[in-house]
């Protein structure tokens, strides 16, 4: 589905992270993805709000600003994986296909606000996995 206008779960989730991050007076990084994601309706919002731990609109307002140069870099990343792995299996992009590049990038301000969410990043992958009909031995996205 090459070239087709982003819409759906994936648009929706995108436009929480900015608004989000806007809310924090923060600039966009892959952590506030997760809360667009969670706050949004469908397969991975239920997966993300599964955690015994705190929410992570939560812990991320939490852990207050973290100033970086790769921040803007890693959000772009994140957001052409999220593109080029639906591409891969035929679908659109979905919030699904976020939170997947989101776990493959593997950034240690996502994955440590998944754990203290009570999330298990492994779990949540292969959840996310099994609702957009890929094979739960997918190799990770490749992120360039």
């Amino acid at each position: 589905m090459p070239g087709e206008e982003l819409s759906g779960s994936y648009l929706e989730a995108i436009w929480r992270d900015f608004q989000f991050a806007r809310e924090l007076g923060h600039g966009c990084r892959p952590v506030h993805f997760l809360v667009g994601i969670a706050e949004g309706c469908g397969p991975a919002a239920t997966a993300l709000a599964a955690g015994v731990g705190r929410p992570l609109r939560e812990v991320v307002t939490a852990a207050g600003d973290i100033p970086g140069d790769s921040a803007a870099y890693l959000h772009g990343q994140a957001q052409g994986a999220a593109v080029s792995l639906p591409d891969s299996l035929g679908q659109r992009p979905a919030a699904e296909h976020l939170l997947v590049a989101l776990i493959d990038q593997g950034t240690a301000e996502v994955l440590q606000t998944l754990s203290r969410a009570g999330l298990d990043p492994a779990a949540i992958r292969r959840a996310a996995l099994a609702d957009i009909r890929a094979p739960a031995a997918q190799p990770a996205v490749s992120l360039s």
